[in-house]
């Protein structure tokens, strides 16, 4: 079984090297390409692929001054039409917010454009079987696995109400001591506590555990 694959991009000579490179593999079958996202959503809701290469800066107006979706307006309708489409971002951009948008409206993956072409086979091959797939200068940007998985709520990250007073403290400046104090705890029942909550969150240290919990907006 051939996987079949669209790909999105307005600028004509990637994604023309795009499709060359790709359709050299004897598994992979392009079945269209598009240049704005309008195309793009007309072409996947008759075609279907089984694979979507999306760039999300695509222009959002045509000649005609006409409004053109945005990348992200096409990962947003795939979602609302609950097409079984894996797809997987291709952009220049690799901002936390960027990548945290797309992937909560449903990419698998997302990749810079200067990633190498096996890793984009891998990808590919990966989000084809329904995983996900984030090259390693952006799995460190957003500190994978934890995030990952709270971003696609496949294993949203759950906290204790104990955790989260805990947290709460700690974002607030108490110390360990001051905290089981506070809470009427021993000293190494915070610590534990604060082990767990650092490796829940995958942080190296108290103000890397704050910010993350901000970004996560489990702390507001």
């Amino acid at each position: 079984m051939k996987i079949k694959i669209s790909i999105a991009d307005d600028h004509v000579i990637l994604l023309e090297t795009l499709k060359s490179i790709l359709e050299r593999e004897e598994e992979f079958e392009i079945l269209a390409t598009y240049n704005n996202s309008f195309e793009t959503i007309k072409g996947i809701e008759k075609n279907q692929p089984n694979v979507l290469l999306l760039d999300l800066s695509m222009p959002e107006q045509g000649i005609d001054n006409t409004h053109l979706a945005t990348g992200l307006e096409v990962l947003e309708f795939i979602k609302k039409s609950n097409l079984n489409i894996n797809v997987i971002v291709l952009s220049n951009f690799d901002d936390f917010a960027i990548v945290q948008k797309a992937v909560r409206l449903g990419a698998k993956s997302y990749l810079l454009k200067n990633v190498t072409t096996e890793v984009l086979k891998q990808a590919i091959r990966t989000v084809f079987l329904g995983n996900i797939f984030f090259q390693k200068n952006i799995q460190k940007k957003i500190n994978t696995p934890a995030i990952l998985n709270y971003l696609t709520n496949e294993a949203p990250l759950i906290l204790s109400k104990r955790e989260r007073v805990i947290l709460d403290l700690v974002s607030r400046g108490f110390t360990t001591g001051e905290i089981a104090s506070n809470l009427e705890l021993h000293k190494d029942t915070v610590s534990d506590y604060r082990n767990l909550l650092m490796k829940k969150f995958d942080a190296k240290n108290a103000p890397d555990l704050i910010r993350l919990a901000y970004q996560w907006k489990i702390l507001q």
